[in-house]
């Protein structure tokens, strides 16, 4: 018999697997740090206030809507590439101005 004329069997059918609580938990804990992005949310409203300007006007500069900037800053929603491109253009910095400061090592010898 070929491997896809076998029988499947009951337990592969039907009922649903069911999960606890605690795996949900650990689940959104997993997905919430899959949503972490390159870009300082920090650094992106820092700039923007020191540029004076408001969010809908960094976003008419920048062409994207208001929200997703408010989303950047709150860190929310990342910044692709050429956003940061854009946004390093309008506060008058480098790419790298935008993103995290590197974490020290802590090596102990």
């Amino acid at each position: 018999m070929t491997p896809a004329a076998q029988a499947v069997g009951n337990d592969d059918l039907g009922q649903p697997k069911t999960y606890s609580f605690l795996y949900f938990l650990e689940l959104l804990a997993t997905v919430a740090a899959m949503k972490a992005h390159y870009q300082d949310p920090v650094q992106i409203r820092r700039r923007r206030i020191e540029a004076g300007l408001t969010q809908k006007a960094l976003a008419k500069r920048v062409g994207v809507s208001k929200a997703h900037i408010s989303m950047v800053e709150r860190g929310t929603a990342g910044a692709s590439a050429p956003l940061l491109a854009r946004l390093a253009a309008a506060f008058g910095c480098e790419v790298a101005d935008l993103m995290p400061s590197p974490v020290p090592s802590t090596a102990t010898s």
